[in-house]
């Protein structure tokens, strides 16, 4: 089934989208996006903000672990000083720290793998409600089973942690000299 709903109401969205609990929900062109808790025009970094936001509380409703806003500073703030402007992220959960380190830095981009069918399915809505779609490469399989050609400045390890020396293990190779796992 497929429900098409022409609303640039963030509230009216969000309350249709509780309503029918889909898959999956697709927001065409954030930029004419307004919240009503918001006094500024669709597509500001207020608007953007205020996204981001919802993404944090969908989170924290739905018991999904995302990045706290201490690792989160400190992530984006060394991307910025280093001129990070690739990234590995191995467990995207939600689609936040990906989103977030997009961000930080217009040049950056993301390539994240996610196990998880029902978080690669929020991250992909949450990269496209943000319009990140061409900076953000979500890969949907176990990061194990993947292999990835590219180099990378940094890789960013933030799956199962019992797995963590796999991980870096497999994705070493694909560190650029002077790259930081």
């Amino acid at each position: 089934n497929c429900f098409l709903y022409t609303e640039t109401s963030l509230e009216k969205i969000l309350h249709e989208a509780k309503k029918l609990e889909p898959d999956f929900v697709i927001i065409d062109s954030i930029q004419t996006l307004q919240s009503q808790l918001i006094e500024s025009s669709p597509g500001t970094v207020s608007q953007i903000r205020e996204c981001s936001n919802e993404i944090i509380k969908y989170a924290k409703e739905n018991n999904v672990p995302i990045m706290l806003d201490d690792g989160i500073e400190f992530l984006t703030k060394y991307i910025v000083e280093n001129k990070i402007n690739t990234v590995l992220e191995i467990g995207t959960a939600i689609g936040y720290s990906a989103i977030m380190m997009a961000l930080a830095n217009p040049n950056l981009t993301v390539t994240t793998i996610e196990r998880d069918e029902k978080r690669y399915l929020e991250a992909l809505k949450n990269i496209k409600k943000l319009n990140l779609e061409n900076r953000i490469t979500l890969i949907f399989n176990d990061a194990l089973d993947v292999n990835i050609e590219g180099k990378y400045d940094l890789i960013f390890i933030d799956a199962a942690k019992a797995q963590s020396i796999k991980f870096f293990e497999k994705f070493e190779r694909n560190l650029n000299p002077g790259g930081v796992i």
